[in-house]
């Protein structure tokens, strides 16, 4: 059966997998007005899952997924190369609508989901002793679903040109009220709405980014000025003995509201995206599962919303990567290992497209099959050995503080620090 016919119409899904209200069938002519167009190709749905196939494009934004959602049975690697291709655009949600639609009717199903959650191709590759599917993000099915919402949701955010302004309003209704909450559907909220820029929640945003920085590079007199720093920002004594152990994600959950809030400013839509990416990058999401192969891509998005959000989004890739690179050492050859495994897999995913196939998350631990595909698609010298594989993550993490350095001046010393070190940590 054509694709485009299950994206038309409603699924028939279990009671427990039924998301969305009960919508009215009545006939419902295609409107030529742009924004009555684009309220009636969503039919209802702020997730994209159940939207009208339009016979005209009256917004090229949506042309991508158009396109696709008219052929016949296009692949899940289709619908991947798709939104790679229509970056930025209003096809992106919708083309992400497809995939969590595709999902909720495997009910998360690990092996049948798996081409649909993540953006890597077929496994060529038979493994021993693979790890389940979906382990690299929870064995718990509503946690897939969970993660493939929030990527949809995440898609009106993919660009500052993609009009909100329909998702906003079905958000705004009783029957969404469950999403609207959510950080995705708040910056989709805030970005239809005026609320003016909140100063602090700028203060704290840059404050925990240099609170994390002092922590990345060990600068034990840079740590104790910023956790005084932080600690005071959050109300508390410098001797409190309730702290956060995350002081930078203390911070961010205190600026995200007011970024959110005020998303219709580019500057803190982007702010807004990266906050939140850095919130999952440490694991200290509202939203969990955290991890996700659409962490990357929304750094990538915030970058698309000005100077300042480039800048912020650069240093936190940096970190990013740092963070998982460490953690693939710290654990290597013990059972740990697989978590620092699928972090990188999944920030490589989104600078190497098409790179990496599915065995690399089920491989139990990084063999040389692993490393060798890691090692590729990050551009290294070829080679499979453990030395091999950290010379490349390495390089690639100081390569990328080295790059950083020219996006946020403000940040520099830091980066600086974090290539050098990268680059003696090289083996």
């Amino acid at each position: 059966m054509m694709l485009w016919f299950f994206l038309a119409c409603p699924r028939q899904v279990s009671s427990e997998l039924e998301l969305i209200p009960h919508a009215s069938v009545a006939p419902d002519p295609e409107p030529t007005d742009a924004a009555a167009w684009r309220r009636w190709v969503l039919h209802g749905d702020p997730l994209g899952r159940h939207p009208r196939l339009p016979a005209a494009a009256v917004d090229p934004q949506y042309s991508a997924w158009k396109a696709l959602a008219a052929a016949t049975s296009p692949s899940p690697e289709a619908w991947w190369f798709a939104e790679r291709a229509a970056t930025g655009t209003a096809s992106v949600p919708l083309l992400r609508g497809a995939r969590l639609a595709e999902i909720e009717a495997l009910a998360g199903e690990g092996t049948a989901s798996l081409p649909w959650v993540v953006p890597l191709g077929p496994n060529p590759t038979l493994v021993e002793h693979p790890r389940a599917p979906m382990a690299w993000l929870g064995a718990d099915p509503s946690g897939t679903l969970a993660a493939a919402e929030r990527s949809a949701l995440l898609g009106w955010m993919d660009g500052p040109s993609i009009d909100v302004a329909a998702p906003a309003a079905l958000l705004a209704e009783v029957g969404w009220a469950r999403l609207a909450p959510m950080p995705a559907g708040a910056m989709v909220l805030g970005r239809a709405a005026d609320t003016a820029p909140d100063p602090q929640a700028h203060a704290l945003f840059a404050l925990a980014t240099r609170v994390a920085l002092a922590e990345a590079v060990s600068d034990a007199a840079a740590m104790k000025a910023a956790r005084a720093e932080a600690l005071a920002a959050l109300g508390l004594a410098p001797d409190a003995a309730d702290a956060p152990r995350d002081l930078a994600a203390a911070l961010l959950h205190r600026a995200f509201p007011g970024l959110a809030a005020a998303a219709h400013v580019d500057a803190d839509a982007g702010l807004a995206l990266v906050a939140h990416a850095a919130l999952r990058s440490r694991n200290a999401c509202d939203d969990r599962p955290c991890g996700g192969f659409d962490l990357a891509p929304e750094l990538q998005a915030a970058a698309r919303f000005g100077a300042e959000p480039t800048g912020a989004a650069a240093v936190w890739r940096v970190l990013a990567w740092d963070a998982a690179v460490d953690q693939l050492w710290a654990a290597w050859d013990r059972p740990q290992v697989s978590g620092g495994m699928d972090r990188v897999v999944q920030l490589a995913a989104a600078e190497a497209p098409g790179a990496l196939d599915r065995s690399m998350l089920v491989r139990p631990a990084p063999d040389p099959g692993w490393s060798l595909a890691v090692i590729r698609a990050l551009g290294g010298a070829e080679g499979t050995s453990k030395e091999a594989l950290f010379r490349t993550l390495y390089g690639h993490v100081a390569e990328l503080a080295h790059v950083a350095q020219a996006e946020s001046p403000a940040s520099r010393a830091a980066l600086e620090r974090i290539e050098k070190r990268a680059r003696a940590s090289a083996p």
